[in-house]
């Protein structure tokens, strides 16, 4: 279960609104206790992971991988999500009490643009 992997300081609230918010996701991106830092990769690397197979695979999305996805490049460094997610979410806090897994689709879709 991943609410068992959760670090203690997000625990609680992943439990009463039952999804990572992208202001926990990037509480924990910007700590460096050992929970905190697998918690955040883990959760980027998975969004990143399932983008990937979803954008690389258009059949699932028709023509509209472009809009949905950008250009995301094939294979990013994890230490670069990190910062792709840090930059965005001090960039839009107002946006950060959404579910994070959309909040990290759009940080990377306005990183990665389309030209």
């Amino acid at each position: 279960m991943l609410l068992a992997a959760l670090p203690a300081t997000g625990e609680h609230e992943a439990r009463v609104r039952g999804f990572v918010s992208g202001r926990l996701l990037a509480a924990w991106c910007e700590r460096d206790g050992p929970r905190d830092v697998e918690a955040c990769l883990t959760y980027l690397r998975a969004v990143y992971d399932t983008v990937a197979a979803l954008d690389f695979d258009h059949r699932l999305l028709a023509e509209r991988a472009e809009d949905v996805f950008g250009c995301i490049p094939p294979m990013v460094p994890v230490t670069e999500l990190v910062i792709v997610y840090r930059r965005h979410a001090s960039q839009y806090p107002d946006g950060l009490e959404r579910q994070a897994a959309s909040v990290v689709l759009e940080a990377l879709r306005a990183n990665y643009a389309c030209e």
